[in-house]
C-alpha cells in the first residue's frame, strides 16, 4: 500500500498498521481451501492482504462508510472471493452457521463498543469456528494501573472506545470461552502523541487531555512518553516502516497477538 497523504502523522500511523499486518500474516497459516471470517475490518487493509491466499473471506464491520471503501477497493482490484456484509452494531450474534470458518481474525478492534459484550462475542466466535479452526486476535494490552487512567481518556477521545484489556483479563476470557492459547506474541509499538490527541477534533479538549497525560506519572512511566528530535532518536521509528519520521512526542504501547485453537466450550 502506497501512502499518498501529505499528513506525516497520518503516514506514520498507516505505516505502523501496515507493519502490524505483516506480523499477523507471518503468524497465521493461510491456505487456498480455507474460509476466513474477518471481524471489524475497517477499510479492509488486512482483508485485501490475505484475499489471494484463501478460498473465501466474509468481512464484517460496524460502520457502513468504511465498508463502502472496502467494496470500492475490491471492485477496483477485481477481487471476487470477499463477501462484504452490511454493517453490524454488535458482534454478539454472528449471522453464520456453526463450524463454518477455518480462521477468524480480528485486528486492533476488541476495545471498541461493538465488542462491549466480549464474553458473548467469544462464544459466538467459538460457535462458528470449525473444530480445528484458528482464532487470531491482535490488540493493545494495558496494566491494571494504566487501564484505570488511560481508558477514560480514550473514551473522551473516541466515542466508539469501550475498554482495553490486561493480559490476564484477555487470556481468562479466551479460556472461559473454550479457546486454547497456542501463542502469545508481544510487540512494543510507537504512536505519535499529537496525532492520537488530534482525534478529539476539539483543540480545547485536546489540550486538556494533553495536560492530564503529562501530569500522570503512571502514563508517562508505562507509555514511555518521549520527545524524539534528533536524527539518531528518530531512526528507531524506521524499523516500523516509517520512511520520514518527523520530530515530536511519541508514546510506546503494548500490543499482543494471540493465536488460539478451538477447544471444548
Amino acid at each position: 500500500m502506497v501512502v499518498e497523504s501529505t499528513d506525516y502523522n497520518e503516514q506514520e500511523k498507516i505505516a505502523v498498521h501496515k507493519w502490524l499486518i505483516g506480523k499477523m500474516l507471518e503468524s497465521v497459516p493461510f491456505a487456498k481451501n480455507q474460509k476466513v471470517l474477518d471481524l471489524e475490518v475497517g477499510t479492509g487493509n488486512y482483508t485485501l492482504s490475505i484475499a489471494d491466499q484463501v478460498q473465501q473471506i466474509d468481512a464484517l464491520h460496524s460502520e457502513e462508510k468504511s465498508l463502502g471503501v472496502l467494496r470500492e477497493a475490491l471492485k477496483r482490484k477485481g477481487i471476487q472471493n470477499v463477501t462484504v456484509h452490511p454493517a453490524v452494531e454488535l458482534y454478539d450474534k454472528l449471522p453464520f452457521e456453526p463450524d463454518t470458518f477455518d480462521i477468524i481474525s480480528c485486528r486492533t478492534a476488541i476495545h471498541h463498543v461493538s465488542f462491549s459484550n466480549f464474553p458473548l462475542v467469544l462464544r459466538e466466535i467459538h460457535r462458528v469456528l470449525k473444530a480445528d479452526g484458528i482464532l487470531s486476535i491482535m490488540d493493545a494490552i494495558v496494566s491494571d494501573e494504566l487501564k484505570a487512567v488511560w481508558t477514560p481518556l480514550a473514551r473522551i477521545r473516541e466515542a466508539d472506545h469501550h475498554c482495553y484489556y490486561t493480559y490476564f483479563e484477555l487470556l481468562e476470557l479466551l479460556n472461559n470461552a473454550g479457546f486454547m492459547i497456542e501463542r502469545l506474541i508481544p510487540y512494543r509499538i510507537p504512536r505519535n502523541l499529537d496525532e492520537w490527541i488530534s482525534k478529539t477534533k476539539d483543540p480545547e479538549l485536546g489540550q486538556k487531555i494533553r495536560t492530564i497525560i503529562f501530569d500522570s506519572d503512571i502514563i508517562k512511566k508505562e507509555l514511555v512518553i518521549q520527545n524524539l528530535e534528533t536524527e539518531d532518536e528518530l531512526t528507531i521509528l524506521k524499523r516500523y516502516g516509517i520512511e520520514r519520521p518527523q520530530p515530536g512526542w511519541r508514546y510506546w504501547y503494548n500490543v499482543a497477538e494471540i493465536i488460539a485453537k478451538k477447544g471444548a466450550s
